[in-house]
């Protein structure tokens, strides 16, 4: 089944070319991936805080154009019926109201015990609630990614309380918040297609500050988001 909504801009989603910006767009689909959730049964949010929950793994997401804050526009997700039993690969459609795409996305995501912090097989019952859909996001296979040996430079950036999510530790979308301190090109506005990948390694939880580290390349750059020594997250953002 593939779930849709009409969406409006908020005025806080915007940047200062009164776009939306990469994060902005991730969390509106987020939310159309929440709603579908709580449509099948299976809430992101548990009141009792324990149980296996939904956590995310890695964003892929291809950006053509951004909207403003008097489009509206049609989100819609879906979750891949050849998605693993290790994981769920939710598929993510933005568009204006004349079907013309805006953005398209993938969110790969992992059944995590909050009692123990381990994997958890996704079960059938909860994965057919979805009425998942044999319809791919992306043509091309993923490719690993890997942090670079070495660095061009590299910041020191504060971690905020308002950062922390309902799990406990920083959300999928305010590492770029904190990577685009060293890297603006994260606050994309529309200007030109591009292409943006998140692998979350390990989840940034009790710290003050992270270490943003940047190494540019010919078409973007590579960011790791650093808790002291240990890597919690890679950035890969590139231009058509």
């Amino acid at each position: 089944m593939i779930y849709s909504e009409i969406v409006r801009p908020r005025y806080a989603d915007l940047g200062q070319e009164g776009k939306l910006s990469c994060a902005a767009v991730l969390e509106i689909l987020e939310t159309t991936g929440g709603h579908h959730a709580d449509q099948a049964g299976d809430p992101l949010v548990r009141e009792t805080g324990s149980g296996a929950v939904w956590v995310l793994a890695e964003w892929r997401a291809h950006f053509l154009r951004s909207a403003g804050s008097q489009d509206s526009f049609r989100a819609s997700t879906w979750l891949a019926a050849d998605s693993p039993a290790s994981m769920s690969l939710r598929g993510y459609l933005l568009t204006d109201m004349d079907g013309n795409e805006l953005a398209r996305a993938e969110a790969r995501c992992v059944l995590v015990d909050m009692n123990t912090g381990r994997l958890v097989r996704v079960d059938k019952t909860r994965f057919d609630a979805y009425l998942p859909e044999n319809k791919p996001s992306f043509d091309t296979p993923y490719e690993r990614l890997f942090a670079p040996d070495q660095y061009d430079t590299e910041i020191s950036v504060r971690v905020r309380k308002s950062d922390m999510d309902f799990n406990g530790h920083v959300h999928n979308t305010r590492y770029l918040s904190l990577a685009s301190e060293l890297c603006p090109e994260l606050l994309w506005a529309g200007g030109q297609a591009a292409e943006l990948r998140v692998v979350y390694k390990k989840p940034v939880k009790d710290c003050t500050a992270v270490t943003i580290r940047k190494k540019n390349q010919a078409n973007g750059c590579m960011l790791s988001v650093f808790d002291q020594d240990t890597l919690c997250a890679l950035v890969l953002m590139s231009y058509a």
